[in-house]
């Protein structure tokens, strides 16, 4: 969504753009389509399928293109990019993009431990390594990532997109079949154990045994009713009637619209949490665990707890819902102002812009 929104907002007349993507199409390549940006889809496949022949065509493609810089997004995607460097005359510069922190390759999957050891050992090669946090920067140069042509970029928000609307809230809610009186508490975030559902559940226990008026909604792949471990934990807990599951949603917009509170529960990974300055944008409180950018995000317009802790997770959110109508107000148009200030999608693209020009004029 961050390089969707970056190609949206950038520059036409400074920089031409085409995406390849490693994987599947889907929602974002469809919307990176949609605003005329070529897009080549490898579907390569987690096991490496294909591969012969896509990267043939993936040759093809770049050679087509004749870049200026092959700029990476992710492990996988850095990765690729080095070797795409290799296949073009004249040699492109090629930059790299860190989207997360990085507490223990051991919370990884096998083939992002294999992309991130193998970017190590080549991380010089690339003109620029942009982090989107500072933790993230910090972390992979502890792991042997070179730090001499490394530099953080925040992710930006369109808050043309991403703002309060009194109309959608009450069409959302209605679909959802939640009164204007009821505290929505809601959490975005595909099914993970970096984003620790488990953990997030457990404090919504704690937090549905002091307060009745209060339904807790959970949007993400994979969150849905007939998960066999979320199934149980709702079941055990006597959740069941108090949260909805949504699974995967297109109109993230619409549901934040329809929130009182964003809970971000996250133990481990985050970078720069989109979901978290896009409920700011939105006017929302916030409660969020202390993962990568979200204490710098959030300053004091918002409640920051340890990750892995249920109960301290449970009062911050406990603590939000007491503030009365108007310090909620306060507080969200605080959290806005700061988006506004600091992470605009613009300042985003101008970044991004500079580095890109500056590589190739200076």
């Amino acid at each position: 969504m961050a390089l969707y929104r970056l190609l949206k907002y950038m520059s036409r007349s400074k920089v031409q753009s085409a995406v390849v993507c490693l994987g599947k199409s889907g929602f974002i390549g469809q919307q990176i389509l949609a605003i005329n940006i070529p897009l080549l889809c490898l579907d390569v496949g987690i096991n490496g399928r294909n591969y012969i022949g896509r990267s043939v065509e993936f040759i093809k493609f770049v050679r087509m293109s004749r870049p200026n810089i092959i700029q990476g997004w992710m492990y996988h995607g850095n990765v690729a990019a080095s070797f795409a460097s290799f296949m073009c005359f004249p040699r492109a510069q090629v930059f790299w993009n860190v989207r997360q922190t990085l507490q223990s390759l051991s919370n990884e999957s096998t083939s992002t431990r294999y992309a991130i050891t193998l970017s190590k050992y080549i991380s010089r090669r690339p003109k620029r390594i942009i982090y989107n946090s500072q933790d993230g920067q910090v972390q992979h140069e502890r792991l042997g990532f070179s730090s001499r042509q490394s530099c953080v970029i925040p992710n930006g928000v369109d808050l043309d997109e991403l703002f309060p609307d009194s109309n959608a809230r009450r069409q959302i809610r209605n679909e959802l079949g939640v009164n204007k009186d009821v505290v929505v508490v809601g959490h975005i975030g595909r099914y993970h154990p970096k984003k620790n559902h488990v953990g997030l559940l457990k404090a919504i226990k704690l937090v549905a045994d002091k307060h009745d008026d209060v339904r807790f909604v959970l949007v993400g792949r994979g969150v849905v009713d007939d998960d066999p471990e979320l199934k149980q934990i709702m079941q055990n807990n006597s959740l069941t009637e108090r949260c909805l599951l949504l699974g995967e949603r297109q109109d993230v917009v619409s549901i934040l619209r329809g929130l009182d509170i964003l809970v971000v529960s996250s133990a481990w990974g985050e970078g720069f949490p989109n979901v978290l300055s896009e409920a700011m944008a939105t006017s929302l409180c916030c409660v969020s665990t202390d993962v990568g950018e979200s204490s710098t995000i959030l300053g004091s317009t918002g409640t920051i707890v340890r990750p892995n802790d249920s109960v301290e997770l449970a009062k911050g959110i406990c603590d939000t819902i007491a503030l009365s109508a108007d310090e909620k107000i306060k507080r969200g148009q605080r959290a806005r102002a700061r988006i506004m200030e600091n992470y605009s999608i613009k300042s985003m693209s101008n970044l991004y812009e500079d580095q890109y020009h500056n590589t190739q004029f200076n």
